[in-house]
């Protein structure tokens, strides 16, 4: 039986970042992640779940020393926002030298920042990964928790951090109550090419049936969308041909990069929010999506 002063169950980006953090506390950490994250292939198109990293969550990776290998493979540096209402005058636009800044943040690939931050952690002297590991038992004991995997394997833990997501096994073990909501929205996430170039420009225009963000990618005329739409208008648009998209695109979005041509498929999910009633219990803490989770029509899911 391994013994460990911190488990932490999902070892997804929020999850892989604490272990990152711990290195160097003298605590002894272990990951649980049920798949070990796959390498992006340089050649490989954009994945559609981006997320947009600020400065604030720059200097964290900066700080657990994975933002140069992040950088290094596929990261689009922004320099302005524009943001617009379509049935109004309401407008907005501001870039980096106004308030003299370098850049406002990058637009990363989610598989991207997974897979350097896996391969930080296998770098780090107190953390154990293991993988893969799925939970079969939690019990709690007064000074340790008691896990056994569906392996077999056991583990001791003085602490347990669930980062295993929005539909956490763990919190819903620990039967801490969860306040839900839907949005009555869904996404619709695609990559898509644009006659004009978005010049490093995030823009974003809200209109009565939701809100619709393009967001830079590396290529000057690649952008990651996210639409959001009605349940029934974000089903249709992701059934109608390509043509047929293309053209309620433009028009959506004010032609204002031009053309555009989806270049990806086309997957939607619902916009929902969640929050944990309480973030801890005995031996347990909950961190990122476990704890609270708003789905964004700003970004591609994290």
């Amino acid at each position: 039986m391994q013994n460990v002063d911190v488990a932490i169950v999902g070892g997804g980006m929020v999850g892989l970042a604490l272990a990152c953090g711990l290195q160097g506390s003298g605590l002894r950490v272990a990951v649980l992640e049920q798949k070990q994250p796959q390498p992006v292939a340089s050649d490989a198109p954009p994945e559609l779940r981006v997320s947009a990293i600020n400065a604030a969550s720059e200097k964290l990776l900066t700080r657990i020393g994975v933002w140069s290998d992040i950088i290094a493979q596929r990261a689009s540096r922004y320099h302005g926002m524009e943001v617009w209402d379509k049935d109004s005058f309401g407008h907005i636009a501001f870039d980096d030298e106004s308030m003299s800044y370098s850049h406002l943040g990058h637009i990363i690939e989610n598989a991207v920042i997974h897979h350097a931050l896996w391969q930080k952690a296998q770098q780090c002297s107190d953390v154990t990964l293991i993988a893969p590991a799925q939970l079969q038992q939690v019990a709690w004991g007064e000074n340790d928790a008691f896990i056994t995997l569906q392996s077999g394997d056991m583990l001791t833990a003085r602490l347990v951090v669930g980062a295993d997501g929005a539909n956490s096994w763990l919190r819903n073990k620990a039967d801490i109550p969860l306040t839900y909501w839907d949005y009555r929205h869904h996404a619709l996430v695609a990559t898509i090419r644009t006659v004009e170039p978005h010049q490093a420009v995030a823009r974003q225009i809200f209109h009565n049936d939701g809100i619709l963000a393009f967001l830079p990618l590396s290529d000057p005329r690649l952008c990651s969308i996210v639409w959001s739409l009605s349940p029934e208008k974000a089903q249709q648009m992701q059934e109608a041909s390509a043509d047929e998209f293309n053209q309620a695109l433009c028009m959506a979005f004010d032609n204002r990069l031009g053309l555009c041509a989806v270049e990806s498929e086309r997957q939607v999910f619902p916009l929902t929010g969640r929050y944990a009633r309480q973030f801890a219990a005995h031996r347990l803490a909950l961190v990122g999506d476990a704890a609270t989770h708003h789905s964004s029509a700003g970004r591609a899911g994290s």
